[in-house]
């Protein structure tokens, strides 16, 4: 109970302090709004106009390829961001890729669903636009995820035809062994290399959208870092000393900063979320997934609040280190410069970052429709940052509250 009353104290604190409020809830929402509006026309793209992709069906009764055309490619969520044109012409599809009209070309060979059903290995050749840096790839991913499934099934179909005699654990073992080492059954080729056009990195997304996400995310850092500080300033101030007069001690007083920097973020992302959904008309996806992936993001960013408090010995070195970790956190990770446009070295940097993965989690769930599943990764790493650096700064500064 105490701890709760401490954490409630440091919300309430922050709701009277209108500079603060203004700092986490004005300041994000006016960068969104100008960066958003002014580099509208430099994205090239709307989110209402669906991406082109080409697919030649040389197998057009296989029961494979109609799993792909029908059912993967012709998925209601796949249909919100694309449209599917079967064509017969193979120079024709690389011309209408090359120019910039069509965001890929998926070639599906003769006999394709045959020589799965056989055992026989085929392939699939994919070709992008490398103008478009943002939406081939996601093309190639759903594709990967279809030849992934159908490798396994076709695995677990082998071998249980082979199940029948010999030793039961030796073919677990076998089992075990090929599912590990298994080699694809479909080759896929992917080439994204075709475009004469200088390479638009933002097309075919929304400013507005991706900014509300970079924004909301880099003013939740500054959130946390200033519960972070505002710990170290009372143990200046010698608040904990009086506190220990009502037998509140040093651990229950940093859990209760800790809840308050969770919750007061926890609200300022949920504030930022319905404004700009409701006055700038931004799309966060469905809801239970957007709070859920929000409460993973939260843990992540009180986590780092609380670690950078901890690497610091006064009020002041926590707010210039703060200042300094999440400015080129947020310059590295995406919160001011689009994912999708960074050179390919610093995409890679970016994924040491905690806005790569909160951003990208975001964004796929606004414009995908992705599931909390298909995004394990983006939450675990985001998990995993939270609860390592909180519980290292929780130990930590509880112990230099003790001296």
């Amino acid at each position: 109970m105490k701890t709760l009353f401490i954490g409630l104290k440091d919300i309430i604190l922050i709701l009277r302090d209108r500079k603060t409020l203004f700092t986490l809830l004005g300041t994000p929402l006016i960068l969104t709004f100008v960066l958003g509006t002014a580099l509208s026309p430099l994205w090239g793209g709307n989110e209402q106009n669906l991406g082109l992709l080409l697919v030649i069906n040389s197998d057009a009764q296989g029961q494979f390829s109609k799993i792909l055309v029908e059912e993967v490619y012709g998925s209601e969520e796949f249909s919100q961001r694309f449209e599917v044109e079967i064509i017969d012409d193979f120079k024709e599809g690389e011309k209408l890729v090359n120019s910039g009209n069509a965001i890929a070309l998926v070639s599906i060979p003769e006999d394709f669903s045959a020589d799965l059903i056989m055992g026989r290995h085929t392939k699939l050749e994919i070709i992008g636009d490398a103008g478009n840096t943002f939406l081939p790839p996601v093309i190639m991913n759903v594709t990967e995820m279809f030849v992934e499934e159908v490798t396994i099934k076709l695995v677990a179909i082998n071998l249980s035809t082979q199940f029948i005699s010999g030793d039961i654990n030796e073919k677990i073992e076998e089992v075990v062994g090929l599912l590990d080492t298994r080699e694809p059954y479909i080759n896929l080729i992917k080439d994204t290399s075709y475009s004469n056009r200088i390479e638009d990195p933002a097309s075919n997304t929304n400013p507005m959208g991706y900014y509300s996400a970079a924004m909301a995310v880099m003013y939740l850092l500054f959130n946390a870092n200033l519960g972070g500080k505002r710990i170290l300033q009372e143990r200046e101030q010698g608040t904990l000393q009086r506190l220990r007069v009502s037998n509140i001690n040093p651990f229950e007083f940093i859990m209760g900063k800790t809840l308050g920097i969770y919750f007061s973020s926890f609200i300022q992302l949920i504030v930022l979320i319905n404004f700009t959904r409701i006055f700038y008309n931004v799309d966060w996806g469905g809801q239970g997934k957007v709070l859920a992936f929000s409460a993973v993001v939260v843990l992540a960013t009180s986590g780092i609040g609380m670690f950078i408090a901890s690497l610091s010995d006064t009020a002041s070195g926590a707010d210039g280190l703060g200042s300094l970790i999440i400015l080129c956190m947020s310059a590295l990770g995406g919160s001011m410069f689009p994912l999708m446009g960074m050179p390919p070295l610093m995409q890679m940097l970016s994924k040491l970052t905690f806005n790569r993965w909160a951003i990208d989690g975001f964004y796929q769930i606004m414009f995908f429709n992705t599931s909390l599943t298909s995004l394990y990764q983006n939450l675990l790493i985001l998990a995993s940052i939270g609860l390592v650096t909180m519980s290292f700064s929780i130990f930590r500064l509880a112990k230099l509250e003790v001296k």
